[in-house]
């Protein structure tokens, strides 16, 4: 019996399908792509609606997250320990720094000591508060020589209090501080910020998806008869979903740069008051700078989460879709 010619099987299931070549899937893509990137353009008050809404969700967690990281640096080797800060009389000479370094050097609870001269103070003093100008026209630097000690984590409070008896009867010696609060209070701020962020990511990310859900569910009820009639001439369930998942994808990425926006918008707006706050307790806070990693992780995870949420509102409503 004579096998039936291609034309004729074609004619007998006009709906017939064939395998699609790497070439032919890839130009599915960027087609669909194309099409969905020109209706999120045309839409453009809801357009950022959504972007904004994803935005401040996203903002939110990743602020917090680099608020917690920025604190974890600027303590550095002080965070969680105890440590002493010995301030030397204007104008003291360099054996009373001597003596004290010596005294502190033979210790075992200290493991790291660092000479502060008045130069180096008065150098960060500017560099944090701007003063430059106003300083300079006083005839003498204001800021007194300076130890900083770091003790051991199981350093005792009572051997500390011995030590600062003894470096406060050093006749150049001023004054001396244990700082052994702040850097706890510190260390536990840090960790409230950091377990606050993720909560916040993850309530934050399912509001993300519920939008993005929402936004392609109002774009599939208004383009239900196109779909019918794909439907009807044939088109894959994998071709109807695939301009819903660029519609979730393009809501995330633009819902990433609005939340990349608003962190540098806060970053330039906080950055000075958040210095001078840590200042105050002994901190030097380097300059606040945006990570390109965590932008790019701002666009990954929004276009996930969108994508994401539109495969929940598409599959949801799609799935039920019938030709009528």
């Amino acid at each position: 019996m004579k096998a039936p010619s291609r034309q004729e099987s074609i004619l007998r299931d006009p709906w017939s399908k064939e395998r699609i070549g790497l070439g032919s899937w890839i130009k599915q893509h960027l087609r669909a792509a194309a099409s969905t990137l020109k209706i999120v353009v045309e839409r453009f008050v809801p357009t950022i609606l959504v972007w904004t809404s994803i935005g401040i969700s996203l903002f939110l967690p990743a602020s917090l997250w680099l608020l917690q990281d920025n604190l974890k640096q600027a303590t550095g080797p002080w965070e969680s320990q105890p440590g002493l800060s010995v301030y030397f009389k204007l104008g003291g000479d360099s054996d009373s720094i001597s003596q004290a370094m010596s005294l502190m050097n033979t210790r075992k609870d200290i493991e790291l000591v660092k000479v502060i001269s008045p130069e180096q103070a008065l150098e960060e003093y500017q560099e944090i508060t701007g003063l430059v100008g106003i300083l300079d026209s006083l005839e003498e630097n204001p800021l007194p020589a300076s130890i900083h000690a770091v003790a051991s984590k199981d350093a005792n409070v009572l051997d500390l209090e011995t030590l600062r008896g003894s470096l406060l009867g050093i006749s150049g010696v001023d004054d001396v501080v244990i700082e052994r609060t702040w850097p706890e209070r510190i260390g536990y701020l840090a960790q409230l910020i950091m377990r606050a962020s993720v909560m916040l990511g993850l309530l934050l990310g399912l509001a993300t998806i519920l939008v993005t859900a929402m936004s392609v569910s109002l774009a599939i009820e208004a383009q239900l008869a196109e779909l019918r009639v794909f439907m009807l001439v044939g088109a894959t369930r994998a071709q109807i979903y695939r301009p819903f998942y660029y519609f979730g994808f393009y809501y995330g990425v633009g819902g990433g740069l609005v939340a990349s926006m608003l962190m540098s918008l806060s970053i330039l707006l906080l950055e000075g008051p958040i210095e001078r706050l840590l200042f105050s307790y002994g901190i030097n806070l380097k300059s606040i700078e945006l990570d390109p990693i965590l932008i790019l992780l701002l666009l990954v995870v929004g276009s996930c989460l969108g994508a994401f949420g539109a495969m929940l509102a598409s599959r949801r409503r799609l799935d039920r879709l019938e030709i009528i």
